[in-house]
């Protein structure tokens, strides 16, 4: 899972599957053990047949006859119950697993860095905690039990053998092992790359299905054509199933070559005339071919079938690997400090100090990879109740110092302080009670309309709702909506990207953060959505700081701090007036967009 790493996010142990499923450990060998012994008594008929014609031919009466049916019967018995007992051990073990790891994922999630959480994207998160932990189950559930079987079976058939007679048993295996060899490696060439690329479909094919599902009444509205989003499903639907037919194609070349030398006819057809002419010589008496006719006949399948298990072991490995690669990744550090609450900040007696809602960025280099670094060596002040823009070309690095604002990476070097407190000394509540964040990719929750401005402040009257909503331009929206406040979202109302980018203007009015992010505020604009930004803006001048980033340069001027990036550096800073006055990176992106300097 290189998508997951980062070297803010270093992991805490290398990945393993063997680590993963470690709870279970104990309960996978107990049902080895017990499916082993089952798989060993299944030999037992066999050697019973043998013994039935030998007495039988040597015309030993019928009592003998008796016995070896009775040790007929009791070698099926123990197989079926030793199998059965081995295979139900397993699977109340897996269900235990699985409920474990989905209830240890979802914790994790919550104690990783928020950007990692949003870089793996609803696709990838529901892959790990469903359909990943679901795939462990062959692992865990089958695999003891099978291998047992595939393995001790022709194991004491074939010591069996030997003991009749080691030369045959040798001579017919030996034939089948070249022929096997050969047809394993087509079985594998190539079979570890196959799975990755199926692997890698997988994620793009989710991450498209939720796509679509989130888009699909827009698509159907407005009879979107086969681009976009509609596009990208078709386009990894095809993927995923051009990268499953590579996987089972090229596999299945070998197993079917397998799966044919394997069948009881072939087999017969090469080893009849062997065991034939070793009775023919007097070498085996004709009681003991029938071992050869019967045991060696079936041992093969064990192969198959350990062949079979293989193939579907690698899709539970891989998706052990993806699970355990996430919850290696290390977990955001938290502190104990908590901020006075902004309601309280507000009714305290002693005022602030100069540094209570300063937000200061110290010799700040980070990167989300390894060697590719975003940031280099960034410092900036934000001083208390000021607004600050952060503007610059694509890929300047501004959407990453916002992220970094709101703690949602942690910098590689240098530190991050807001109200003279490290980002890192705060609690994750406390940090989150003193900044506010309106992103372009709004995430609302599927719960009412009140449920969702209730996560800005819990204790929130109706009167403060409606007054927040007002202020955000959403309220004449909520009041169309099928239910008010109480309709929910995603059920029977589906806001667009600027009514949801108003409603979660509205929950941070609600919050009042000392500390306001607005990050890609003007992709979702519409005019009532601009106008609503602008006008919190303006009334948090003076009362709490607003770091915006932004891309157009219209209606900056009234910021009292504009910081120029490139390159992810801070080329220029100052007031509107300064830069514009002043040749440089930050005059020429205003001729660029048309606005006169």
């Amino acid at each position: 899972m290189s998508h997951h790493q980062g070297n803010n996010t270093a992991r805490t142990r290398e990945p393993s599957t063997w680590q993963l499923v470690a709870p279970v450990r104990t309960s996978m060998l107990v049902s080895f053990i017990i499916a082993g012994i089952g798989s060993g008594a299944s030999v037992i008929p066999y050697i019973a047949l043998v013994g039935l014609a030998d007495d039988w031919l040597g015309d030993r009466g019928t009592a003998r006859i008796w016995w070896w049916l009775g040790l007929t019967l009791v070698g099926l018995l123990v197989h079926h119950i030793c199998y059965n007992w081995a295979v139900g051990i397993t699977h109340i073990s897996e269900a235990g697993l699985r409920h474990r790891l989905r209830r240890r994922i979802i914790t994790h999630l919550g104690a990783l860095p928020l950007g990692l959480v949003r870089r793996l994207g609803p696709g990838e998160i529901r892959k790990i905690v469903v359909d990943d932990t679901s795939a462990i189950h062959t692992l865990v559930a089958h695999a003891s039990a099978e291998l047992a079987s595939a393995l001790v079976a022709p194991l004491v058939g074939g010591i069996y053998l030997c003991v009749l007679d080691w030369q045959l048993a040798f001579l017919l295996g030996g034939v089948f092992i070249v022929a096997v060899g050969l047809a394993m490696g087509i079985a594998f060439r190539g079979g570890d790359q196959a799975v990755k690329d199926y692997d890698v479909a997988q994620r793009k094919l989710a991450d498209a299905t939720v796509e679509l599902v989130d888009g699909i009444k827009e698509i159907k509205n407005y009879q979107l054509p086969a681009t976009g989003v509609g596009g990208r499903f078709t386009t990894a639907r095809e993927g995923n199933s051009d990268a499953s037919f590579r996987w089972l194609a090229g596999a299945g070349k070998g197993i079917a070559v397998v799966s044919a030398l394997s069948q009881p006819g072939v087999i017969l057809a090469w080893s009849a005339p062997l065991i034939c002419w070793f009775v023919w010589s007097g070498w085996i008496s004709p009681a003991s071919s029938l071992a050869f006719f019967t045991i060696w006949l079936g041992l093969p399948a064990g192969l198959g079938q350990l062949m079979t298990l293989t193939q579907n072991l690698q899709g539970s490995l891989r998706a052990g690997e993806d699970t355990a690669a996430l919850l290696a990744e290390k977990p955001q550090e938290v502190g104990e400090y908590q901020a006075p609450a902004p309601a309280a900040r507000a009714t305290a007696a002693a005022a602030p100090s100069a540094s209570a809602l300063e937000l200061r960025f110290q010799n700040v280099s980070f990167g989300y990879a390894p060697g590719r670094p975003v940031l280099h060596d960034i410092s900036f002040t934000l001083p208390p109740g000021t607004l600050t823009a952060v503007v610059g070309p694509s890929g300047a690095g501004k959407t990453t110092i916002g992220a970094l604002a709101a703690r949602f990476w942690d910098p590689e070097s240098g530190c991050i302080t807001l109200g003279g407190h490290d980002l890192r000394e705060y609690s994750r509540a406390g940090l989150y009670s003193q900044v506010g964040t309106v992103f372009q990719d709004v995430s609302l929750a599927a719960v009412s309309v009140r449920d969702n401005l209730l996560l800005g402040n819990q204790e929130a009257t109706d009167a403060q709702i409606q007054a927040a909503a007002a202020r955000a331009h959403i309220a004449e929206r909520i009041a169309a909506l099928p239910a008010g406040y109480d309709t929910i979202l995603g059920e029977v109302a589906v806001l667009s990207g600027g009514e949801a980018q108003r409603l979660s203007i509205a929950r941070t009015l609600l919050a009042d953060p000392p500390l306001l992010i607005l990050d890609e505020a003007s992709a979702h604009q519409d005019t009532r959505t601009a106008q609503a930004l602008h006008q919190v803006i303006a009334a948090r001048r003076g009362h709490s700081s607003t770091l915006v980033i932004a891309h157009r340069l219209s209606g900056l001027a009234q910021a009292d701090q504009i910081l120029v990036l490139a390159g992810g550096r801070i080329v220029q800073s100052g007031r509107h007036e300064e830069l514009a006055a002043t040749a440089g990176l930050y005059r020429e992106m205003l001729k660029e967009q048309g606005i006169s300097c």
